[in-house]
């Protein structure tokens, strides 16, 4: 079939609007993986931890124990994770913090990841995948995965205020007491939506930190 030259003119304009069209933002949803407290296991309930899933990226907050099976079962990939965000380094929020890495690499994972918590967050990275070299040297050697501490990157929140920054995602840090330690309570203002992570600030014995002063 020939096109006529108006019609070729038009069809040229149409390619030319949609190329110039921005591309629909991707909607954000949270998944709420963990909601249990307490560092105990508990045979109705999960450990804390939320995603929140924008497109195709993940963003982790906390990491209770049985974090990458949740995910699992959500139907979450693990390799959709981009940031991970500790609100404290309580056990019922980070203990599977570098268990969720480790699985997440094992099932193909390849891309860079930022994890974002108090002191001393590198010191738990760096001494958890010393933990797991022997495990990360065979899988590395036999399998061919990409060197896993090279694309974990840790940052250490010592101060409020806005945490990191996307083209999907801003999240801010308030620092907040929490029983024997320091907290941090996330605030996700994401494309269409606004989520905040770790809230007992809002009781008495988890407040922030200058109305103590």
């Amino acid at each position: 079939m020939q096109l006529s030259r108006r019609a070729f003119v038009a069809a040229l304009g149409l390619s030319a609007a949609a190329a110039a069209r921005p591309a629909p933002t991707p909607k954000s949803r949270l998944v709420l993986l963990g909601t249990a407290g307490g560092p105990t296991p508990k045979a109705t309930r999960s450990a804390p931890a939320q995603a929140i899933v924008i497109g195709d990226r993940t963003y982790i907050v906390d990491c209770g124990n049985g974090v990458a099976r949740q995910l699992v079962l959500a139907k979450i990939p693990l390799t959709s994770i981009r940031h991970v965000f500790l609100t404290h380094l309580h056990s019922d929020h980070a203990a599977d913090y570098g268990t969720l890495l480790l699985l997440a690499w094992s099932d193909a994972f390849t891309t860079d990841v930022d994890t974002w918590g108090p002191p001393p967050l590198e010191r738990v990275t760096q001494l958890f995948f010393e933990m797991s070299e022997p495990d990360l040297a065979v899988r590395e050697r036999d399998e061919g995965r990409p060197h896993l501490p090279s694309l974990v990157h840790p940052h250490e929140v010592r101060d409020a205020g806005v945490v990191m920054h996307d083209d999907r995602v801003t999240v801010t840090a308030a620092i907040v007491e929490h029983p024997l330690i320091v907290a941090q309570s996330h605030v996700l203002g994401l494309v269409d939506q606004v989520v905040v992570g770790e809230r007992e600030n809002q009781t008495p014995d988890h407040r922030p930190q200058d109305e103590h002063q």
